[in-house]
């Protein structure tokens, strides 16, 4: 081919002569996916706490936790078996959150809606996006 190429740019890390150990490379990724899901887990685990809490800015900083983990950390599997619970902590912060709250919320509920990519979902939660 009488293609013109460009030498890689170290500082992207990127290395199109990488011959690297391709099961070994497989693993990483395996236990990097593994990792992603504890975090996302450990970071949804507060959904059952978020009731009780009277603080809004308290409120507000666990939304946006959640919404770094379900757009960093989840995948849809794991996403779809947090839904009920983070869609259910999202409506409370729509009744009673300030506006900065509800904007969380929204944004939650936006970021499991595109993650899950559930038509039920979307469907539920539609109106409030």
């Amino acid at each position: 081919g009488g293609g013109l190429s460009m030498e890689d740019d170290p500082s992207w890390g990127i290395n199109d002569d990488d011959n690297g150990d391709t099961a070994a490379n497989a693993e990483n990724a395996l236990q990097a996916a593994e990792q992603r899901q504890v975090k996302f887990i450990d970071a949804v685990s507060t959904t059952t706490d978020f009731p009780q809490e009277k603080r809004s800015v308290k409120r507000e900083q666990l939304l946006k936790v959640w919404f770094k983990a379900i757009t960093q950390y989840a995948n849809p599997s794991v996403a779809e078996d947090h839904q009920a619970s983070l869609l259910q902590c999202c409506r409370h912060s729509l009744r009673v959150g300030t506006p900065s709250e509800q904007y969380a919320a929204c944004r939650v509920m936006e970021a499991l809606a595109v993650l899950v990519a559930d038509e039920p979902y979307y469907n539920e939660v539609q109106g409030h996006l």
